[in-house]
């Protein structure tokens, strides 16, 4: 079972597909048909819309990419430590250690 992404094979006449995987901003989120970056729009928090369906039997990728070259949270001496500062620190680790548990397994 795969934590950051979901692949789903097209049918030919869908174009919406379901997110179920957290992301932390819609920029972390990517989808892939026939292993080609595609553009497409959110249709809500959970669900992408492709303009055209992708043929039937080409496999759709929708990933996660958490960046991790920059912390999302930079701590500092002498600030108020608060619990939405620790939340948003462990989610972007955890959700990078799906990310390589997901890569490591493929």
């Amino acid at each position: 079972m795969a934590y950051s992404y979901i692949e789903y094979t097209a049918n030919g006449s869908t174009t919406t597909f379901s997110i179920p995987f957290t992301y932390t901003q819609q920029a972390d989120v990517a989808v892939f048909v026939g292993g080609t970056s595609t553009s497409f729009t959110f249709a809500s928090a959970s669900t992408i819309s492709l303009s055209t369906a992708p043929a039937n039997g080409v496999i759709v990728r929708i990933a996660r990419t958490t960046v991790i070259t920059s912390r999302a949270v930079d701590f500092s001496n002498g600030a108020i430590l608060t619990e939405s500062d620790l939340d948003n620190s462990n989610i972007q680790v955890f959700q990078a250690a799906q990310e390589a548990i997901d890569t490591a397994a493929a």
